[in-house]
């Protein structure tokens, strides 16, 4: 069996290789390196990574949503390098970055996605996540978007890092 990467709180001193992650996995739409050292400012522990033989392979980012009497968080994005898709990474970041989501208050998780990123859809929705709505021009450049939400009710058997 593969031996498993770490999980773990990202540091500020990864910044910079979360940052080449992000543009390999998401190009012109990547988290600028700037936008990334406020997410980890605002809400550290929800920034997570996974480390395998001193490399970072991957990551995963929620943010707390300030909506009024609204308790929720978005995940914003997960990423893992393109040699190690497929062997589990996304799952055990996805979990880890749920769990830690319940840890601090938030029962609602919201995200979205392209509908035509059918690895990403069945990961989320193998997690509970369950599609809200198609929106036709969601970031307004003219790609629909589906809107996602989990309910901290629906993830009670996510896989731990730990087996």
């Amino acid at each position: 069996m593969a031996e498993m990467p770490e999980i773990r709180q990202a540091t500020v001193a990864e910044l910079a290789d979360l940052a080449r992650l992000e543009r390999d996995a998401y190009g012109e739409h990547a988290f600028p390196p700037t936008a990334l050292r406020q997410m980890f400012d605002i809400a550290p522990t929800l920034l997570i990574v996974a480390v395998k033989d001193d490399e970072l392979i991957g990551h995963a980012i929620v943010l707390p949503s300030v909506s009024d009497g609204v308790r929720e968080a978005w995940f914003v994005a997960l990423a893992v390098r393109s040699d190690m898709r497929r062997s589990g990474t996304g799952r055990l970041l996805s979990s880890e970055v749920l769990r830690r989501a319940v840890g601090h208050g938030y029962e609602t998780v919201m995200m979205t996605m392209e509908p035509g990123n059918t690895a990403g859809r069945a990961l989320s929705e193998s997690l509970g996540f369950v599609t809200n709505e198609q929106a036709g021009d969601y970031f307004e450049d003219g790609v629909p978007r589906l809107v996602m939400s989990w309910q901290a009710a629906s993830g009670a058997s996510l896989p731990t890092p730990f087996g």
